[in-house]
């Protein structure tokens, strides 16, 4: 999947004709997620994927390229899955 998630899932529904309640549906069957919480896993994994290897020139940047509101809500959703700030992820893990 390409760096913007949210239109890639939306344009598999325009495709196959799917109806909203369907497509929620369809997505939970398959991944066991609801179309959100794939968003999110999968956005998540980039981020991760991203700090770890220094794919990225600031928080900042990254935080727009992966579709967040901004740095601050990218903060909050590592702090919230892996229970410390960016920087510090970057620091144990590299």
């Amino acid at each position: 999947m390409s760096e913007n998630i949210e239109l890639e899932l939306k344009q598999f529904q325009e495709q196959k004709e799917l109806k909203n309640k369907t497509f929620y549906r369809e997505v939970i069957k398959h991944y066991g997620l609801s179309p959100k919480e794939l968003v999110n896993t999968i956005r998540l994994q980039k981020t991760l994927q991203s700090l770890l290897s220094g794919d990225f020139e600031s928080i900042t940047e990254l935080s727009h390229r992966l579709n967040y509101f901004d740095s601050s809500h990218l903060n909050k959703e590592i702090k919230k899955y892996c229970g410390t700030n960016p920087t510090e992820l970057i620091d144990k893990y590299r």
